[in-house]
């Protein structure tokens, strides 16, 4: 019997493609606001790029969180 009868592996390729595709660009954002916010303090330019980088953690927490509800 072959597995492709049992799992739909299109489906499943795109669920680890997602998966690993917002991992990385919540840590990246997440690490990015770190960075920034601490660099802040001492450089105001740095407080916007912090800023941008929360909103944008907030933004794909969001998506997940519509993403899980859809289905």
């Amino acid at each position: 019997m072959r597995v492709a009868t049992l799992v739909d592996v299109d489906a499943l390729w795109h669920v680890a493609l997602y998966s690993v595709l917002a991992a990385v660009g919540l840590v990246t954002a997440y690490g990015t606001a770190v960075v920034a916010l601490e660099r802040g303090e001492d450089q105001g330019g740095w407080r916007i790029v912090g800023v941008t980088a929360v909103l944008a953690c907030l933004a794909l927490l969001a998506v997940g969180f519509w993403a899980m509800t859809q289905k």
